[in-house]
């Protein structure tokens, strides 16, 4: 487990997007004021995301979202910040 924050606006499984490699189970996200992608026919997993203020992360279509473990996992996203799905509904995963 490690706290990972983007160092650059990126695609979420380039290492160029954050300051120690890729998000993984487990990990603590930061997006910082970062836009971060996550592709189609990738599958995510964190334990907790924080985007900041004019930070966001886009889901695209196809790609899937699991949050490691429900009970104590967040998702927080300040004033200004955004998730945001490219489909209708976004489906979170345990």
């Amino acid at each position: 487990m490690a706290v990972r924050t983007a160092i650059a606006s990126g695609k979420w499984d380039e290492a160029g997007t954050w300051d120690t490699g890729v998000p993984g189970t487990g990990d603590t996200v930061n997006t910082d004021t970062f836009a971060i992608t996550v592709t189609a026919g990738l599958t995510i997993a964190f334990l907790d995301l924080q985007i900041a203020s004019s930070g966001s992360v886009l889901i695209a279509a196809g790609a899937e979202v699991i949050v490691d473990d429900a009970a104590t996992a967040t998702i927080n996203v300040a004033s200004g910040g955004a998730l945001q799905r490219s489909e209708e509904r976004l489906v979170l995963k345990q």
